[in-house]
């Protein structure tokens, strides 16, 4: 079966990002393409709706949608690759229907409101907390890299999700890219030293054991990658500032989102990554 990727669209410019990421995934692998256009029919349930005329929306969809179509084939996408679809409602609630059958979701990364733009948009909160295939979220500042440059992998070496490290491997090496391993140690809060700062020499002891457990975490899955560069950097500070920090030197940056056996969450450190991050970033369920 092709390699399927679902991308949402809705013309703002994170969903033009969000598109030409996905036509890039599916020139690569040779896939399929499905580009979702949701309509949000919640005026024309409403008492607005006798005022509202459904069809110029309908219109209005297509109008997007055929753009987008022709976005996707001036990058290379076959014309029986493609798919087009407007759904009515939340696009998050068709790209999770979809995911069941895909291999990828791309999303734009913020929300479309030119005042929101330091919040993560609810299409992708919803997409990375409930697709059932890895969710890649785009901004519109994002390079998109095809082929080498640095993938980043975020791991906690204490818990780590071995599904976001064997996706991270297989996709750096696929794309001819380096892997930097990251695992940041949190720092404590002070009330647990008196109030006083962690010494230098605790903070390297800390540091070179957790590089120590992330090798030995991350090398026996990465041996299957032979000619794969892997590097591994551990840190002491604060994660989500530290992996926003290195995602300006990232072509990808991977997290693994741990699931619970009520739900999916997106923790603290994922959500700063998701709003602040500086290049595309992959969200894989554990």
């Amino acid at each position: 079966m092709a390699f399927r990727v679902i991308v949402g669209y809705d013309g703002s410019d994170d969903g033009v990002r969000a598109l030409e990421y996905a036509c890039g995934q599916v020139v690569v692998r040779q896939g399929e393409l499905v580009i979702i256009h949701a309509v949000d029919d919640t005026v024309m349930r409403s008492a607005w709706s006798v005022v509202v005329d459904e069809s110029s929306y309908k219109k209005a969809a297509i109008k997007m949608l055929t753009e987008a179509c022709a976005t996707a084939r001036d990058m290379g996408v076959a014309d029986e690759d493609i798919d087009a679809e407007i759904v009515m409602g939340h696009p998050s609630t068709a790209m999770i229907r979809l995911s069941n059958e895909a291999d990828l979701v791309v999303v734009g990364r913020r929300s479309s409101a030119s005042s929101d733009r330091l919040y993560v948009g609810s299409t992708g909160t919803a997409a990375a907390t409930q697709a059932s295939c890895p969710v890649i979220m785009v901004s519109q500042e994002d390079e998109i890299v095809g082929v080498g440059g640095t993938v980043g992998l975020a791991v906690d070496y204490a818990d780590p999700a071995n599904a976001a490290i064997e996706w991270a491997l297989t996709e750096a090496a696929r794309v001819e890219s380096r892997l930097r391993v990251m695992s940041i140690v949190r720092r404590p809060s002070r009330r647990f030293f008196g109030g006083s700062e962690v010494s230098a020499e605790t903070q390297a002891s800390v540091v070179e054991e957790a590089r120590r457990r992330l090798v030995e975490i991350v090398a026996p899955l990465a041996s299957v990658h032979p000619g794969l560069e892997v590097e591994y950097d551990v840190t002491y500070g604060d994660p989500g500032e530290t992996l926003v920090a290195a995602s300006a030197t990232l072509h990808l940056l991977v997290i693994g989102l741990m699931s619970t056996w009520t739900t999916r969450a997106v923790g603290g450190v994922a959500r700063a990554v998701m709003t602040h991050a500086h290049c595309p970033v992959a969200l894989i369920h554990s």
